[in-house]
C-alpha cells in the first residue's frame, strides 16, 4: 500500500510539475546525496534508540527484530495520527509480556522526541528578536521536565 501510495504522489508531482515554476539548476545533486544520507542515518539514530529503549526495559529479541519492527510501525507514523504508530509498534510484538514493554517504551520515545523539539524551539525562541520573553524560559523548563520524566 505504501509503494501504490508514493507512485500516486511521483505521478502527480510529475503531473503538476509543469504548472510549477522550480529552477532545476538550482539543484545540486551532492545536496541532495548529503540529504539522504542525513535522512537515513537519523532514521539509524532513531531504530536504534528503539532498540535500546526496549534493551533497557528488559525486552529480549535481537537488534535485527526490533530494527525491522520499528522499520514497519514507521509507515503507520503516517496514518492518522500517532494512534496507528503505537498500535503498529505495540502489534508486531506477538507475546504480552514483550507488549507491557513496548508500550511504555513507545511513550517514552514520543515523550523524549516532543521534548528535544520543544527544547529547541525554546533555545531558538529566546534567542529571536521579538519573541515573548517570558514563553521561551516556560517553554525550556516544560521541555526539561518532560525530558527528565522520560529519561531511564
Amino acid at each position: 500500500m505504501a509503494v501504490a501510495v508514493l507512485m500516486l504522489i511521483v505521478e502527480r508531482a510529475l503531473h503538476y510539475s509543469a504548472q510549477i515554476p522550480i529552477s532545476w539548476q538550482q539543484v545540486s545533486a551532492p545536496s541532495l546525496a548529503a540529504a539522504f544520507l542525513m535522512l537515513v542515518l537519523a532514521q539509524c539514530v532513531f531504530a536504534t534508540s528503539w532498540h535500546r529503549l526496549l534493551v533497557d526495559q528488559g525486552a529480549g529479541g535481537t537488534a535485527w527484530r526490533h530494527f525491522s519492527r520499528w522499520c514497519v510501525a514507521i509507515a503507520g507514523k503516517y496514518l492518522p495520527g500517532k494512534v496507528w504508530h503505537g498500535v503498529a509498534r505495540v502489534g508486531l510484538y506477538g507475546d504480552a509480556q514483550a507488549r507491557a514493554i513496548v508500550a511504555p517504551a513507545f511513550l517514552r520515545e514520543l515523550l523524549l522526541g516532543m521534548s528535544a523539539a520543544m527544547a529547541m524551539v525554546a533555545l531558538l525562541g529566546w534567542r529571536e528578536p521579538g519573541a515573548p520573553a517570558v514563553l521561551a524560559p516556560w517553554a525550556a523548563v516544560a521541555a526539561l521536565a518532560l525530558l527528565m520524566a522520560a529519561t531511564p
